[in-house]
């Protein structure tokens, strides 16, 4: 019969019971019992290395888990100043506040940020809506933004609301690929207008 341990799953963001697909215990210096396993997520499959360290027998266990989505890149892949450049001042000033946020580590400013720069968005272009839902929709309606990033743009709406509201960050990680999409969104309706300028034929 396979061996389980209840220990936190960083996909499914809640602890769960994993399957020991391989385990390997070790007799430290510091930390007398260590212990390091494989692990299967009975909730996701999701297969993860566990390290498990214990000062004693009887003290409380230490885990763990990697892959941590929740560790900081050490690079994030912000807009080179070349497209910043190309931003509308307000736009660009918010966009560098949105970057303070991710270089200082914190989930709560980044969502408002991110939150903050779609609405941005949304004035520039003159975008009407009761709500900030609408004016998303607004964005794709006018074409400024595709199909497939409408329901993204709605979740980082989503996101800034409950770091307002519920004082609720998500991972860096999570909030490094929103980061992307706006990136994606800012290229889209601010740079690639000016290259295609720069472009024509006479």
């Amino acid at each position: 019969m396979t061996k389980t341990i209840l220990t936190y799953c960083n996909d499914c963001e809640r602890f769960n019971n994993h399957a020991i697909l391989f385990l390997k215990k070790y007799a430290g210096h510091f930390f007398r019992h260590e212990e390091y396993s494989v692990v299967e997520c009975m909730g996701c499959n999701t297969i993860s290395f566990l390290q498990i360290l214990r000062r004693t027998k009887r003290s409380k266990p230490v885990h763990f888990n990697y892959p941590d989505e929740d560790a900081q890149p050490s690079v994030y892949n912000f807009l080179p100043d070349k497209f910043q450049s190309s931003l509308p001042r307000k736009i660009r000033g918010f966009y560098n506040e949105v970057i303070s946020a991710f270089e200082t580590n914190s989930p709560i400013l980044s969502g408002v940020g991110l939150r903050t720069l779609v609405e941005a968005v949304c004035n520039d272009q003159s975008i009407s809506g009761r709500n900030l839902a609408q004016k998303i929709q607004g964005l794709h309606n006018g074409r400024f933004i595709s199909k497939s990033e409408l329901p993204i743009l709605d979740k980082l709406r989503i996101i800034g609301n409950d770091s307002v509201h519920k004082m609720k960050g998500l991972s860096m990680y999570k909030l490094e690929l929103a980061l992307g999409i706006i990136n994606h969104v800012l290229i889209s309706i601010y740079v690639l207008p000016k290259v295609n300028d720069k472009l024509k034929i006479d």
